[in-house]
């Protein structure tokens, strides 16, 4: 199951940027409301779907400064990409691009489809905010 959003502005330059989302307990505020029980440790955070049992960890996989981090699942039965592109646009700007990759199976993806949209709508739409 892919997801990819369009290119938005962001008006931070790269470098901001990267160092906010490097951070993982900044997602908190990037993030839909629609989530519960959020915490952020060193290298990764966690959330809950409002009505979904357990609890998604993701960790900071791989970052490249200033264009790129990519946060995912790590030994978990759902696999979960997120990659994050930074792109510098004029002097104080950014052009982000947003790509989700889940490994599930067709009954998991029905399931988690519309939360996973909202998600990375609301993301798009916070990081819009900054």
């Amino acid at each position: 199951m892919n997801i990819s959003k369009k290119n938005i502005i962001v008006n931070k330059t790269p470098e901001q940027l990267f160092e906010l989302l490097d951070k993982p307990e900044n997602f908190k505020d990037l993030i839909s409301d629609k989530v519960k029980d959020f915490e952020a440790r060193e290298t990764s955070f966690s959330f809950k779907f409002k009505g979904m049992p357990s609890a998604i960890v993701l960790h900071i996989l791989n970052k490249e400064p200033f264009s790129k981090i990519e946060i995912g699942t790590k030994n978990s039965p759902m696999s979960v990409n997120i990659n994050i592109s930074i792109t510098p646009q004029g002097s104080d700007q950014s052009v982000v691009n947003i790509e989700f990759e889940g490994g599930f199976n067709a009954m998991v993806a029905m399931m988690v489809k519309k939360p996973l949209g909202v998600f990375m709508d609301d993301m798009e739409s916070n990081l819009m905010k900054l």
